[in-house]
């Protein structure tokens, strides 16, 4: 018995640390490369394994993005992507590891980090900047840092200024949500230029998640250098946060979604809205006026707006039926509100009302009951930049005091399309596209507006 027993007490003592193993929060260190490759990949992944054996987390390493699968990424706290470099994740990993930031997943980035996946934006976003050159000749050399917050953990402790050797990156695209941690000084070095304020290390929180990157890395002796190892142990600190990823606070996967074609072989469709009812009130730039019915799962063009598409020259132009929105009373009052060009050198702003019950007969009916000329719109009908979502805008000001403010802003006009991943950017245009209506004209009428709001 007391054979046993001890027995049972070395069995338990072997097991508690492999329990307490298997509790520890996990980081994912990323290192796959389609462009230039570091030699100091290598070193970084054993340092970042160093601080994990030293301050209590688990570390694993892989260049194969097949890892990036919403169920693997849940099994991390953070994810490092070290001195990464180029296009190394396909769509569907991209969509798995946006939707990991978002349940709460943190995101380390070294050095060549901001030189990564150019063309996905949400990247450049959460890793807060892009790769824009470096010095050379030679590209390793020393400058001075000055530390602007030592209040966060990757820089508590650190003197305020301090020289190092490595490769400096300029930067592009800055995200403006950054907290610089680190800059550096450009006078004291040469090929600088991002200016006075030349970030080095910063922080943000991202989409849900936490994102900290420093451009320090480049160099194999880096990883040996105490102060460095203290700035990434902070750093990847910060991104582990203290929850675990809960997949539940992401958007749903790609995979759960039914894909309905409401309509096709439109005439140039420009924006719509979604009614009570799950009904989708969409237009089309030469003034055709749609309604999809989900209880017939028909659409039924409810009006034409007479609208313009040529100057007064007669060459053709984008204009026509291009703003689209709705009240915010829409459910008592059934307002919408259009921007469109009619015949003649003026843009109106229209208000109709779509009627549930209709004498006409029929689910829906469209009625215009007044053309409300804005006269910060009033131009000659040249090209005007519109940028769509901005009939929300100048409905602030419409709201506050139901009168018009004048503008004498004149602009270029056309319909932008930008071809972005629906799951990305926005799912409401009925082609799957991202439409844009931008005009530099609303700014100043519905800046006015707004104070009245205010």
């Amino acid at each position: 018995m007391h054979r046993f027993a001890s027995l049972a007490l070395a069995l338990a003592s072997l097991c508690v640390p492999v329990a307490a193993r298997t509790q520890q929060p996990r980081v994912l260190v990323f290192s796959k490369t389609a462009g230039f490759r570091h030699s100091s990949i290598g070193v970084g992944i054993a340092a970042v394994k160093k601080l994990g054996q030293e301050n209590g987390f688990a570390v694993d390493a892989t260049e194969d993005a097949g890892a990036f699968t919403s169920k693997n990424l849940a099994r991390y706290r953070a994810v490092v992507w070290l001195n990464t470099t180029g296009d190394v994740l396909d769509d569907a990993q991209q969509d798995d590891f946006e939707r990991y930031i978002q349940a709460g997943g943190g995101y380390v980035g070294v050095h060549s980090a901001t030189d990564t996946e150019y063309d996905w934006p949400w990247y450049g976003r959460l890793a807060g900047a892009w790769f824009n050159g470096h010095p050379g000749n030679p590209n390793v050399r020393k400058a001075t840092y000055r530390v602007l917050d030592k209040s966060q953990p990757s820089t508590t402790g650190f003197p305020d200024t301090l020289v190092r050797e490595d490769e400096f990156y300029n930067f592009k695209s800055i995200d403006p949500t950054i907290h610089t941690l680190i800059e550096i000084d450009e006078k004291s070095y040469e090929g600088g230029t991002n200016g006075a304020h030349h970030p080095m290390s910063w922080y943000h929180d991202f989409d849900g998640g936490r994102a900290w990157y420093t451009n320090m890395g480049h160099t194999e002796a880096t990883y040996s250098e105490p102060l460095f190892l203290q700035h990434l142990l902070g750093g990847l600190r910060y991104a582990m946060g203290t929850k675990p990823v809960d997949f539940s606070r992401a958007r749903p996967e790609e995979n759960r979604f039914t894909r309905i074609v409401l309509a096709e072989k439109l005439d140039e469709p420009i924006e719509l809205a979604v009614l009570p009812g799950n009904r989708v009130l969409f237009i089309e730039r030469h003034g055709y006026v749609n309604l999809y019915s989900p209880a017939t799962g028909r659409v039924k063009r409810i009006a034409t707006i007479p609208v313009s598409t040529k100057y007064a020259d007669s060459s053709q132009a984008e204009d026509g039926l291009l703003g689209l929105t709705t009240d915010p009373g829409f459910t008592k009052n059934g307002w919408v509100y259009m921007y469109y060009s009619p015949a003649g050198p003026e843009s109106r702003l229209a208000r109709p009302q779509l009627q549930k019950n209709s004498p006409r007969g029929g689910n829906a009916a469209f009625e215009v009951l007044s053309h409300r000329r804005v006269d910060g719109l009033r131009y000659q009908r040249q090209p005007v930049r519109l940028h769509r979502g901005q009939l929300e805008s100048l409905l602030l000001g419409l709201r506050a005091r139901r009168r018009t403010a004048r503008s004498h802003a004149v602009g270029r006009a056309e319909i932008v399309r930008q071809h972005e991943r629906p799951s990305r950017q926005d799912n409401s245009h009925p082609s799957g596209a991202r439409w844009h209506v931008h005009d530099p004209r609303w700014k100043s009428f519905s800046e006015r507006n707004s104070e009245d709001a205010a």
